[in-house]
């Protein structure tokens, strides 16, 4: 019993955080977004355990007849891979990755108030003897980015062995754009992003899900101009409005929580192969008037029910779906409890995970 009360208060206590910084900038006739994005797990003592960075450079233009270009390529600076040109300039002849990679373990071990002290010179670059031998790279970004990450961490069902892993989706649906004396145009890129943890078997342990869409306005005379504060959906909170137009009467960050509950457990495959359309969604027939739920695995769900017409009468046929009914299956410990002394106190029996 007590082992496994430390068990589970041990996977709790780590926690995984997701930090998204954007920034936007315009000027005559050109626009910069700037997303780094860092996903991070912390362990029992709240000390970083593993960091995963990534970048998002994207570049808009604007000339005289108020056509607005977008970016061709939408491809991260970790997705680049070789063909991000930094190792061939780097005096430690170390691309991006390796970079940042190395950032990321000279942060391992530290508190978040000594990854937000680190020190860097103007330029960004960190001035550590020990950091320089690996990273060359200007860090106080990706440093911001970790803090960010680790204020916002919390308990996803990360534990011991877990590895931080980041997914970045980058989609530019902004075409042909051309202002005019009378309407200005937006150039909006939708980047997201997902802060995922596996376990030894590659399987999903936890997950945190975001979306920044920055917006660049571009006018009739080729001016670009950038919001002075980009904030994610996450960040927005209530404010980003989709309770109102949500048929589950949930809010964008709901929605999000409910989806990375449902990746838990599953691998890269599974994950992919889940259909887009929610025709994934179990349906069970019972000609009874209860449900077994023991199957389902731990996670939150949500539970419809309708009636469906038997015989051979045709004036029947199946009911609508029943409003929604909110479940959540608690991780099993594998303890059995039973009630003795009428009722005033429970026996435990069982092997505890």
């Amino acid at each position: 019993m007590g082992g496994s009360s430390s068990q589970t208060t041990q996977n709790a206590a780590w926690h995984t955080g997701l930090g998204i910084l954007t920034e936007a900038d315009g000027e005559e006739r050109a626009g910069k977004i700037n997303t780094i994005a860092a996903a991070v797990l912390l362990d029992a003592e709240g000390k970083v355990a593993d960091v995963m960075l990534d970048e998002v450079e994207l570049s808009v233009t604007g000339d005289g007849t108020g056509k607005v270009t977008m970016p061709g390529e939408t491809l991260t600076k970790r997705q680049k891979g070789e063909d991000y040109p930094l190792a061939a300039v780097s005096s430690l002849k170390k691309g991006w990755t390796e970079q940042a990679d190395a950032f990321g373990d000279f942060l391992t071990g530290k508190t978040p108030d000594e990854v937000k002290k680190l020190a860097t010179d103007d330029d960004g670059k960190p001035k550590d003897a020990d950091l320089l031998s690996g990273c060359t790279i200007a860090v106080d970004g990706y440093r911001d980015a970790v803090v960010r990450a680790c204020e916002n961490a919390k308990a996803v069902g990360s534990a011991r062995g877990d590895r931080a892993v980041l997914g970045v989706s980058v989609r530019n649906d902004s075409k042909d754009l051309t202002a005019d004396d009378d309407h200005d145009v937006t150039a909006q890129v939708d980047i997201t992003v997902t802060a995922l943890t596996l376990d030894a078997d590659d399987r999903v342990t936890g997950a945190i899900a975001d979306v920044t869409e920055p917006a660049l306005t571009g006018s009739a005379d080729g001016t670009v101009s950038a919001p002075e504060l980009v904030k994610t959906k996450l960040e927005q909170g209530d404010q980003y409005g989709m309770r109102g137009a949500s048929a589950l009467d949930k809010e964008w960050y709901e929605h999000s929580e409910g989806w990375c509950d449902y990746l838990k457990g599953r691998t890269r495959a599974e994950v992919a192969s889940i259909p887009d359309d929610g025709s994934d969604a179990v349906e069970k027939d019972a000609s009874k008037p209860s449900l077994s739920l023991e199957s389902l695995t731990e996670g939150s769900y949500e539970l419809r029910v309708r009636a469906v017409a038997g015989g051979s009468a045709a004036d029947t046929e199946d009911s609508g779906w029943s409003e929604p009914i909110r479940f959540t299956r608690e991780h099993e410990t594998g303890l059995a409890f039973r009630l003795i002394e009428d009722g005033t106190a429970f026996e435990v029996s069982g092997l505890g995970t």
